[in-house]
């Protein structure tokens, strides 16, 4: 049975001794935006989340991250930021990046939810009614009874 590393205490480690890991910055680099974009894709993810990773990375590290985020992330992450914005369905990849960040940064909050206006009946006026029809088995001619005379001839 093998027992995991302490994963936090690794990275800490390594973030406090960069002169050690210089020969793996890239990689470091690498794994610090996966670990980032992990964390936005998470189904948990919200605002406030969105913006703790924002205050606990700084926003240049953060731009970069954005940037690299692929545009289906994006999307995804933006209607759950912003689900109520008009913009959203047609916006660009570049607008919902800058929308992400401008959230993030807290310099703006997400849309209201759009109330939804009462839909008016149809008038009545559009489709005519029908007149009353007498139907002919309830008529005066149909309620006669034949008293066995033939009057046609």
């Amino acid at each position: 049975m093998s027992i995991d590393v302490d994963g936090f205490g690794v990275l800490r480690i390594i973030a406090e001794n960069p002169q050690i890991f210089s020969d793996i910055a890239a990689e470091i680099n690498k794994a610090a935006r996966a670990l980032v974009v992990g964390q936005l894709k998470a189904k948990t993810i919200n605002l406030a989340r969105v913006r703790a990773v924002y205050d606990a990375i700084g926003g240049d590290a953060f731009a970069h991250v954005l940037d690299g985020l692929a545009d289906p992330a994006a999307a995804s992450l933006i209607k759950k930021l912003d689900k109520n914005h008009p913009d959203i369905a047609t916006a660009s990849a570049e607008w919902r990046r800058r929308r992400i960040s401008e959230l993030a940064q807290g310099s703006v909050e997400p849309a209201a939810k759009a109330k939804a206006e009462p839909k008016q009946k149809a008038a009545k006026s559009a489709k005519p009614s029908k007149p009353k029809v007498e139907r002919a088995l309830g008529s005066k001619a149909m309620a006669a009874k034949w008293d066995g005379k033939n009057r046609d001839e």
